[in-house]
């Protein structure tokens, strides 16, 4: 059952009328909650769900902070359904607590835990659904849960990265366009009325900047349309495929971004591998989600060719070498354990070499930028 809210009217210890909101998952509930506050209700009703109509969107930090948390109360073998409604009760979102509510209802009602997380698929993903799932049949859960919070912390901090190195390049460019904006619609129109009256014979370049500014300055509204337009249409191109490959193609040989972009992509598909080799899934499932988790379709396309060479079974050492997207680096550590098994010591050994270059590389992209 999903979270919702109830209108109350109680009385408190002492006496006193008390009116407000509580979120629960059903009227027992509710009562309970509020008997907790020490309220003894007197009118308890379902509230009008205007959460429903506009949810706000879970980030990837409180996932994190769940998937740790759910980590270390596992590790301390709390059962689960105890363990989630212990993270849900200390939540301070009530739409979280809800939803962390009902997955621990879920679970104490019999379900699997990547079934009462499937409800819930738009917050938590396929690659991090399909991951707890092949955890919990290998029985490695509290495990796997503590490579995933890492994992997540990761992307969060690279995130990040992504936005400092690209802060500074923004700033600079937004200034320049407001600076060519400024001359070309007030400084080249006085400029203009000045030849004009010279009767200079001015070069065709200048001609058309004189003939740009004027335009600018007599139909600025059309002019903002268009760069209105060409900024949606190069959104609405981001989200198709093909455009998405194409961005990205380009993105890659801009200085910085394009060693932080292969960096950050290299170091998610080998810890995303390891996580999926620690649950219990063989090279070809891994190689799969690994590449899925990335969300980079280039490596995908390319991902989707290892992965076929690996069902015809060819060794991942040779496979890996036709790799146009992963480094040297990359190809040596992976390939060197070409008998990849659970708890590989040599995979967590490359692992770590690869994060260690991904921290690396995103300072000195913020550095020079």
């Amino acid at each position: 059952m999903t979270a919702g809210s109830f209108r109350y009217k109680a009385i408190d210890v002492a006496g006193q009328h008390r009116r407000g909101t509580i979120s629960a998952t059903d009227t027992a509930d509710a009562y309970r909650e509020l008997a907790a506050q020490g309220l003894t209700p007197i009118k308890l009703r379902a509230a009008a769900n205007t959460a429903a109509l506009v949810k706000r969107p879970v980030g990837l930090s409180e996932v994190a902070a769940f998937t740790r948390e759910l980590s270390v109360l596992l590790e301390a073998r709390i059962p689960l359904a105890q363990g989630i409604q212990s993270i849900a009760d200390g939540e301070k979102d009530a739409t979280q607590r809800g939803r962390l509510r009902d997955i621990a209802a879920n679970v104490e009602a019999g379900s699997a835990l990547t079934d009462a997380l499937a409800k819930h698929g738009d917050v938590f993903g396929d690659m991090y659904i399909a991951t707890i799932r092949a955890a919990e049949k290998c029985g490695a859960l509290a495990d796997v849960t503590g490579h995933l919070a890492e994992m997540l912390d990761r992307q969060l901090e690279t995130k990040q990265q992504f936005q400092r190195a690209l802060m500074y390049p923004v700033v600079v460019l937004s200034v320049v366009l407001l600076a060519v904006l400024v001359i070309l619609m007030f400084v080249v129109p006085r400029f203009s009325a000045t030849f004009e009256s010279s009767e200079v014979n001015l070069p065709l370049i200048t001609v058309v900047i004189q003939w740009i500014g004027t335009t600018l300055r007599q139909h600025w509204m059309i002019a903002a349309c268009v760069v209105g337009g060409a900024v949606v249409g190069a959104f609405a191109w981001w989200s198709t495929p093909g455009g998405r490959r194409r961005i990205e193609g380009l993105a890659m040989h801009v200085p910085y971004l394009g060693s932080l972009l292969v960096a950050s992509t290299v170091a998610r598909f080998t810890r995303v591998l390891e996580i999926s080799l620690n649950a219990g899934l063989d090279v070809l499932q891994g190689v799969d989600m690994a590449a899925r988790a990335t969300g980079r379709p280039i490596f995908i396309d390319e991902a989707s060719v290892m992965f076929d060479s690996l069902r015809r079974g060819e060794p991942l050492a040779q496979v890996l070498q036709g790799s146009r997207y992963l480094p040297n680096f990359a190809r040596r550590m992976l390939g060197s354990g070409h008998q990849l098994v659970r708890g590989c010591p040599l995979m967590s050994c490359g692992i770590e070499a690869l994060r260690a270059r991904e921290r690396s590389q995103g300072e000195e992209s913020e550095s020079g930028a």
